[in-house]
């Protein structure tokens, strides 16, 4: 337990610090950085993790090899399915948003591209690199998680008060993928994904996709996309992890 907390939590305090501190800088001097911040938070974390952990770097070079297209289609059907549960639920409540803003460099280069690369090299990389091994018990694993969701969840809501469900929600499934297959590049797709189907179903083109929600079949066959798309990703991804292990 004491090298737990004397060498793995310094190192995941310093991989924290890398996210927020340039984007903290860089607010200083930039109304807007065009998150440059982001950026040099994630190459500074990658140099940090390439200078103090080799075998995380070699590890995650060995599985980004095996990623396979159907996996990614697959999650790409997965978070549509997702997202369009979430925005159907938002309409029936009565509670849309819409941004006309949506095709701008903010609201989608950064998130469908900048986003997922900058937080998952963080989040489900060298955190998780940093914190967890074959070693780590159950609990501290779940613990990990605990802490790393609220952090994730600060940085989506810049609030320590304000919790977002559907950003824990998509921050649970992430780190479930990345346990089970190891692959930062499903990791990443899966939140460009996600991020994509939000600016679609909050851009202009919503009210002409509201009209969908007045069908609850719809949903129903979604639901049923969603649960058997979320079946056959875990499958081949364990399938992926146990042939390799044979090999």
């Amino acid at each position: 337990m004491k090298n737990f907390i004397s060498g793995k939590a310094n190192k995941a305090v310093a991989i924290i610090l890398l996210m927020i501190l340039p984007r903290l800088i860089t607010s200083l001097f930039f109304d807007y950085d065009y998150e440059s911040g982001a950026i040099i938070g994630a190459v500074l974390t990658t140099l940090f993790m390439f200078s103090l952990d080799k075998s995380a770097m070699l590890k995650i070079k060995n599985n980004c090899k095996r990623t396979k297209p159907f996996v990614v289609f697959l999650l790409f059907m997965m978070m549509f399915s997702f997202q369009f549960v979430f925005w159907f639920l938002t309409v029936k409540i009565g509670n849309p948003s819409t941004n006309a803003e949506w095709l701008s460099y903010t609201s989608f280069v950064v998130p469908i591209i900048i986003s997922p690369i900058a937080e998952e090299i963080t989040f489900r990389w060298a955190l998780t690199e940093t914190c967890i091994d074959e070693r780590t018990s159950k609990i501290k694993k779940v613990l990990f998680c605990f802490v790393a969701l609220i952090i994730w969840n600060f940085v989506h809501t810049k609030s320590l008060t304000t919790i977002n469900l559907h950003v824990i929600v998509i921050g649970i499934l992430l780190y479930i993928i990345y346990f089970n297959s190891g692959n930062i590049l499903y990791c990443i797709f899966t939140h460009s994904f996600a991020n994509l189907f939000a600016v679609i179903f909050t851009s202009p083109l919503h009210s002409a996709i509201a009209n969908l929600c007045t069908h609850n079949i719809l949903i129903a066959v979604d639901i049923a996309v969603l649960v058997l798309s979320i079946f056959l990703v875990f499958r081949n991804i364990k399938s992926l992890i146990k042939n390799s292990g044979n090999q």
